[in-house]
């Protein structure tokens, strides 16, 4: 008879955001494994069978390296097929992980761990202001911390 075992961690992923001024931007799908994000943590194990988000803190998204007067124009982000539009982003609002989203990022998480080859599939579409290149290095930073279960 197996028993559940858990153990928490954090699925870290990093999207660039690269694109011209007025243009429609979709940024490649970024994929990254639960196994290969996961398999450091105290008590991991696999295969994992389901998980829970852990709201606040470690948990985060946001938009890091923007500069002021560049505006992300009608930014869109998707994880594992779960989109939300997040509208107009500046400087004010980098932080999209808060409480008018956080029902977004459980079904993202929740879509996440259920997938069927236990995958972080992430991708964003935005139109920017200012041409954006790989040098002004701007990014969607996601941090899933939960607590993660696995038979054994």
């Amino acid at each position: 008879m197996k028993e559940t075992h858990h153990f928490t961690g954090s699925c870290e992923q990093k999207l660039s955001l690269i694109g011209f001024q007025g243009s429609t931007v979709e940024i490649t799908e970024v994929a990254n494994s639960l196994d290969d994000m996961l398999r450091g943590n105290i008590n991991y194990g696999t295969p994992i069978a389901g998980g829970v988000l852990n709201f606040g803190e470690p948990t985060s998204i946001k938009i890091t390296g923007l500069k002021a007067g560049v505006v992300l124009k009608n930014f869109s982000l998707t994880i594992n097929g779960v989109e939300h539009t997040f509208g107009d982003i500046t400087t004010q609002t980098v932080n999209l992980y808060n409480s008018g989203t956080i029902d977004y990022f459980t079904r993202a998480f929740n879509a996440m761990v259920a997938s069927n080859d236990k995958t972080m599939r992430s991708k964003a579409k935005f139109t920017p202001s200012h041409d954006l290149s790989r040098a002004d290095d701007v990014n969607v930073e996601i941090v899933f911390n939960g607590t993660f279960f696995y038979l054994k």
